[in-house]
Order: structure tokens, then sequence, then C-alpha cells
């Protein structure tokens, strides 16, 4: 893993094993709605499932924290536009030229 936590190598790593890590937790969210546990539940939706199997008391809540992190650290890697083209650590880049147009 790069040393420097904010490139964006690093983001990619820490959102793969953090993924990784929770699989087991996201078996138990999906067995949770495929038992029908969910239905009828607006948050039952891809974006807030975690939350709500964690409030109907299907995962604790450690294994909602980990499901929490990981979707913050995906959310970042999706941030692509937050990248520079180059994947080079911010502050190493040289600033574009300013032209000024006719």
């Amino acid at each position: 893993m790069p040393e420097d936590a904010a490139s964006p190598v690093a983001a990619i790593d820490a959102a793969l094993l953090a993924t990784i890590a929770t699989e087991n937790i996201d078996a138990k969210v999906r067995l949770f709605e495929k038992n029908g546990q969910l239905d009828g539940n607006p948050q039952a939706n891809v974006r807030d499932i975690a939350s709500a199997v964690h409030a109907a008391g299907g995962i604790t809540d450690d294994e909602y924290a980990q499901l929490s992190n990981r979707n913050i650290l995906r959310d970042q890697v999706i941030a692509v536009d937050d990248f520079p083209r180059d994947m080079a650590p911010a502050g190493t880049r040289e600033k574009p030229s300013m032209r000024q147009v006719a």
C-alpha cells in the first residue's frame, strides 16, 4: 500500500481491503433481505439497506460500523473526478498554465 494515505492508489487499496473484510456481513444483509424481513421497508434500497438491516436487528452495531466505513471508502474511490488524471498525489503536479483566449 502506498505510504501517502491520501493518494488515489491508497484509497483504492483501503476500499478493496474493507470490501473483502465485509463480505460475510454483506452475505448476512442479502440473506436478511432474501428472507423477506425488509418487505415494505422504504430503506431497503441499495444506498440504505445496511441501515435498514441494522435497525431491524439483522446485524450488530460493529458490523454496521464496518459496512458504513466500507461505504465511505467506496464512495471516495467512486468520486473519480476528485483524482488527478495522472494519479499523482496532490501537491506533486505542475499547475496548468493559464492561457488567455483571444
